[in-house]
């Protein structure tokens, strides 16, 4: 339309940027004519509806379907909408990878010795630190542990299922990374014991203040942390037996195991009240004084090895796998038998389960066989 302006086009709010009509005014019909034709187009495009979009809104959907495709149908950009807003939902709920390490880690009513491990792995796993939990996946993990021993990534594996499991439950993640990745294949390693004069020597070259820990070890076979958090009235000198408390124990399940003949004279010499500790001292003192004794007795340090010894030599002189499996808490007896069967012979448990103790009127520790 011709105006005292110009030649004047209307231009509908569905599209203008502002949302409003407004006009244009042109020198020349030829001009106002172009600009009406291109807004024509806009308008089949678009269509002229009350919920048309804004124009930038428009152009942005037009981008998105070109992103998802050519074949693209309306309701697969609203999925993909959908799928973002609840990732970036998660995302908000989430906190870092350090912080959820801390959380978890305050979360578990562990020993020391656990606990002291998963310093260890925060520490070693600091590449991951700034990353929310929810975006990590297992590629991040392998590229984080990719310089970690076979045995060190396992145990790896363990404690980030557990922190990825306790992120699941709290809306952290919403998935386990963990459960795509495979732990790695370990050489097959035959179980290493003591021999009955070793356990012996290392037992007469230790400090008096580890003797009833490391014997309990030894004799009873217990893991070291559950031996450690042993108190007195956990072992009953009355019925012969050491009682292993859910709280003490490794898999949170109560045990009572034999107290053998040897293991008693090792203990009673130095027993206390009922609520004092066996091994009183810090776990850091208690293992410098553990190498102490391997250093004055030159009997080289085996991993488990007391542990190791008391299945060894129970299964060789008694043969009974079921007993055993109850006294050193397995849950499964092939596992046990697999372990432990054949690696001690009968010969040397009679030398180990003879091993005994008795204070000479020095106060020293010595030792005697029969």
């Amino acid at each position: 339309m011709k105006t005292p302006k110009g030649w004047r086009v209307n231009v509908p709010g569905a599209l203008t940027g502002s949302g409003t009509r407004s006009r244009r005014f042109f020198a020349s019909r030829e001009e106002a004519d172009g600009f009406a034709a291109k807004l024509r187009v806009q308008l089949i495009e678009r269509g002229t509806s009350a919920r048309i979009l804004a124009p930038q809104k428009a152009d942005a959907a037009l981008r998105a379907f070109a992103l998802l495709g050519e074949d693209a149908e309306p309701e697969t950009l609203i999925t993909a909408v959908r799928e973002y807003v609840a990732r970036h939902d998660r995302r908000l709920a989430s906190v870092t990878f350090e912080d959820a390490f801390q959380q978890f880690a305050d979360a578990q009513p562990r020993s020391s010795s656990y606990a002291q491990s998963l310093r260890q792995y925060r520490t070693r796993l600091s590449s991951l630190h700034g990353s929310m939990l929810c975006d990590i996946n297992a590629r991040d993990i392998e590229s984080a542990m990719a310089d970690f021993r076979p045995t060190v990534f396992n145990y790896g594996l363990r404690i980030l299922g557990g922190l990825f499991n306790y992120g699941r439950k709290r809306d952290l993640c919403a998935t386990n990374p963990i459960e795509k990745l495979d732990r790695k294949k370990l050489p097959p390693k035959e179980v290493e014991i003591y021999a009955p004069e070793q356990a012996a020597v290392l037992l007469n070259s230790a400090e008096a203040a580890i003797l009833p820990w490391l014997a309990v070890c030894m004799f009873a076979g217990l893991r070291a942390s559950e031996a450690r958090q042993l108190v007195w009235g956990d072992i009953d000198f009355t019925e012969n037996f050491i009682r292993v408390r859910a709280a003490v124990s490794k898999t949170r399940s109560p045990r009572a195991i034999p107290m053998e003949a040897n293991l008693r004279q090792w203990l009673l010499p130095f027993r206390r009240e009922d609520t004092a500790q066996i091994a009183p001292q810090g776990l850091n003192v208690l293992r410098s004084q553990l190498r102490a004794a391997h250093r004055t007795s030159e009997v080289p340090q085996i991993k488990h090895g007391p542990r190791h010894s008391y299945a060894s030599y129970l299964l060789a002189r008694d043969g009974s796998v079921d007993a055993l499996l109850l006294n050193v808490g397995h849950t499964d007896a092939t596992t046990t038998f697999r372990h432990y069967h054949r690696v001690a012979t009968a010969r040397a448990a009679k030398a180990f389960w003879s091993i005994r103790s008795a204070l000479s009127l020095s106060g020293k520790v010595v030792l005697m066989t029969r």
